[in-house]
């Protein structure tokens, strides 16, 4: 199973969620959000790697922790977009590209960070999942 394979799904779960695509359409990205981008946004990136050894279990399932960051020009925006993604994924599970999560579940967050983007302050609210899946 590739990092790859589980962030397509992550792409699909996210911007097929009616209320998550409303605010953002098809605006989620591995790792940075575009140079220069504005408006809603979502990025995600790999905590543990799901192909670590160490991570596997003798029922031959597998953990990955997984950050998610949400971004918005505005602090209520941003915690908009927090609400829905935490809605679409704390608890969920079935196929996530060739993978089938057992479930996902939020282990921290959300946390706060501004940022400064030249003259304007960007707004990131990360949560971090934990999935359980079997390749």
């Amino acid at each position: 199973m590739s990092i790859a394979t589980l962030g397509e799904g992550l792409y699909t779960k996210l911007t097929n969620n009616p209320t998550v695509s409303s605010l953002v359409g098809t605006d989620v990205y591995p790792g940075m959000l575009p140079h220069g981008f504005t408006g809603y946004g979502i990025t995600y990136s790999w905590v543990d790697a799901p192909n670590d050894p160490d991570n596997s279990d003798d029922q031959g399932l597998t953990r990955a922790r997984i950050q998610i960051d949400c971004w918005a020009d505005r602090y209520r925006w941003c915690r908009d977009l927090v609400r829905a993604v935490d809605g679409a994924l704390n608890g969920d599970g079935g196929a996530y590209g060739s993978a089938q999560v057992q479930t996902i579940r939020r282990v921290s967050g959300p946390t706060d960070l501004p940022e400064r983007d030249g003259d304007r302050v960007v707004h990131r609210c990360s949560l971090d999942y934990q999935l359980t899946y079997q390749e």
